[in-house]
């Protein structure tokens, strides 16, 4: 058997490396690249909200509409975005955060019942998710022109 010195290792290990990407190319598709380089901001168990709730105030103030995209979240502030999605089937939504919840121990998300349905979580008994928050660009700008203002605010005045 003959001895390889170091570049003879490494141009084994490049054509090793050109074989696999020549042979199964669909499994390092840009898309595949994508999702595995993308992690959740959080994830966990959902559930979601018993139509008896129907109606009923949230933590917001506003009444909870089994036929709207929205979700329960312990910290997130009201209004916030996230995109969810199912384990299982791939399945996604984007959810407005506008309760207080989950209150079951080892859940992270509530949804509601049309985000259950959209979402493929009705029958599924494990019911994981990833959780993506949406930041969007007008409300990153606003806030830095908040601190702005406030860093630029003279000394004695209050907001």
């Amino acid at each position: 058997m003959p001895v390889l010195n170091k570049s003879s290792q490494f141009n084994c290990a490049l054509l090793t490396v050109a074989l696999v990407f020549t042979v199964a190319p669909a499994a390092f598709s840009e898309e595949t690249t994508e999702a595995v380089s993308q992690t959740a901001d959080f994830a966990g168990k959902a559930a979601f909200y018993s139509s008896d709730l129907h109606g009923k105030k949230t933590a917001s103030g506003q009444a909870y509409d089994e036929g709207k995209l929205t979700a329960a979240h312990k910290h997130l502030p009201f209004g916030t975005k996230v995109t969810v999605v199912n384990r299982k089937n791939g399945k996604t939504c984007t959810l407005t955060i506008n309760d207080r919840g989950p209150y079951t121990p080892n859940h992270v998300i509530d949804v509601s019942k049309a985000a259950a349905k959209e979402l493929g979580l009705m029958s599924d008994n494990k019911r994981i998710v990833d959780c993506f928050i949406k930041i969007d660009a007008k409300d990153l700008l606003r806030k830095q022109q908040q601190k702005v203002k406030v860093a630029s605010q003279p000394e004695g005045e209050t907001l």
